[in-house]
């Protein structure tokens, strides 16, 4: 049952399946199970029809419509499926051009495939949970091989290929270390340092004495030190110094955040800039202290607010740096986060 691609029939065919969607944007529509069975049948209708701009524009017919965002008069197929995806994620990042058919799909699919995930833990019927439990398997791994294919642009952080954790944080500042973490490759100052097999580290790797992988401290140890001597002669490149800025795909475990901070804490950074995607597609970035900052040497002013307490936060190796993301957020709405690694 796996989506072989997804014919469509004209648009108004498709009004009453969806006529009941109310998911919000943002939200997994709560299909029902004779929608899902529609929906599956006509994806995989569509997935039989030959490569091309007639499969396209079904695929993006189906994705709008299940989305219940119809097409305007006269409009070009990727900028509807680019509307349809971003009603469906506004924060979802911009795509190379010509791929937002392959989003809108991916979207659709992955939405299918967790749809037929939540609906199944109620069936009782042996025939629904048999399409249900199958529904969910084809649907998750199409969605997944949708996304090998897609290239993601993000201004600013060019080469970047998978989506960043969704934060709205505050605005990115322009200075530090940038260190990118792309399937594995850990990239520090476009130079490739460490690559982590399945996600981890290869068990030799070697370790400074505090525990920091070796590549990942000196990398930023000698950042730290080329900025401070250049920064004599040249004011801008002081302000470099003690900061790391560090992108990590938002479905990557937060073990890279982790390495790069004993990395950082070593090499004596003071912020490290967590990179993230807030609304309207726009990088954002999460500051995290590695220390508390030191408290004031002054009495605040008779009447004026006390300064807000620091909060620490931890993120488990194996979180998702998505949630990682949101507790950061959550953490910043007391005070300053000051993050820990053991």
């Amino acid at each position: 049952m796996r989506p072989e691609s997804v014919t469509i029939r004209p648009m108004a065919a498709f009004l009453p399946l969806f006529c009941l969607l109310t998911a919000a944007s943002g939200e997994v529509p709560s299909w029902s199970k004779a929608e899902l069975k529609e929906l599956v049948a006509q994806a995989n209708a569509v997935g039989r029809m030959p490569f091309g701009p007639p499969q396209d524009q079904a695929l993006a017919q189906l994705g709008g419509q299940a989305f219940r965002i119809p097409p305007k008069s006269g409009e070009p197929i990727e900028p509807y499926a680019e509307r349809a995806v971003r009603h469906r994620q506004p924060h979802h990042p911009t795509v190379a051009k010509g791929q937002w058919v392959k989003a809108l799909t991916r979207q659709l699919y992955a939405d299918v495939g967790q749809r037929c995930a939540d609906l199944r833990r109620f069936e009782r019927d042996p025939k629904d949970d048999q399409f249900l439990v199958g529904c969910a398997r084809d649907f998750q791994a199409a969605a997944q091989d949708a996304e090998k294919g897609l290239t993601y642009v993000i201004e600013g952080l060019e080469g970047f290929v998978d989506p960043l954790p969704q934060a709205e944080g505050e605005t990115p500042q322009p200075i530090g270390c940038l260190a990118l973490v792309r399937r594995g490759v850990i990239t520090i100052e476009n130079m490739e340092r460490i690559t982590f097999e399945g996600d981890r580290p290869a068990p030799d790797a070697q370790r400074t004495k505090r525990g920091a992988l070796r590549e990942l401290y000196s990398a930023q140890q000698y950042f730290n030190a080329t900025n401070q001597m250049v920064g004599m002669y040249q004011p801008q490149a002081k302000k470099n110094v003690g900061h790391l800025r560090v992108a990590i795909a938002g479905k990557a475990p937060a073990l890279y955040l982790n390495e790069l901070f004993r990395g950082a804490r070593e090499a004596e950074m003071r912020t490290v800039h967590l990179l993230v995607m807030g609304s309207g597609a726009k990088l954002r970035e999460l500051p995290l202290l590695l220390k508390a900052p030191p408290k004031p040497k002054k009495k605040p002013k008779k009447g004026a607010p006390p300064p807000p307490t620091p909060v620490e936060v931890r993120c488990a190796d194996e979180q998702s740096m998505d949630v990682c993301a949101r507790k950061i957020e959550e953490a910043r709405k007391t005070g300053p986060v000051v993050f820990l690694v053991d």
